[in-house]
């Protein structure tokens, strides 16, 4: 029993520091994606507002696409709408709106997040969840 302790004991202590060291890391340095709030139709342009938070004082390009799925769903992107630049503020927050080309009522917006580091656009996020256009 002593034996399979100190086994146990070895084991958990380099799963629990590999786990460690994988959750502080992470691809594209863990870019969050952003939250999109609303998207609504505004004359003959599709209007989305949304946050996001991440490094402070860094730029950042958002993606925006027009997707088929539903609403809270996080897909991939079917047609690139446009993008913009955000800055963060000194807390790493940034929120946005943005003026897309018109998309169908009742459709899908989702976007990414991406870095810029060094004059190059890097880590990008995820996709973030889809919000309805109204």
């Amino acid at each position: 029993m002593f034996k399979k302790f100190i086994l146990f004991l070895v084991l958990g202590v380099c799963c629990s520091l590999s786990l460690t060291a994988h959750l502080s890391s992470g691809p594209n340095h863990k870019q969050k994606a952003p939250k999109l709030t609303s998207a609504e139709i505004k004359d003959t342009k599709t209007r989305v507002k949304g946050t996001l938070e991440s490094v402070k004082e860094t730029y950042f390009v958002i993606q925006f696409f027009n997707n088929l799925q539903k609403e809270g769903d996080i897909t991939e992107g079917n047609i690139l709408l446009g993008q913009i630049k955000v800055k963060t503020d000194h807390s790493g927050k940034a929120s946005f709106t943005a003026y897309l080309p018109q998309t169908a009522y009742g459709s899908y917006i989702s976007a990414t997040a991406t870095r810029q580091r060094d004059g190059a656009n890097k880590d990008s996020s995820e996709f973030s969840k889809n919000v309805k256009v109204h």
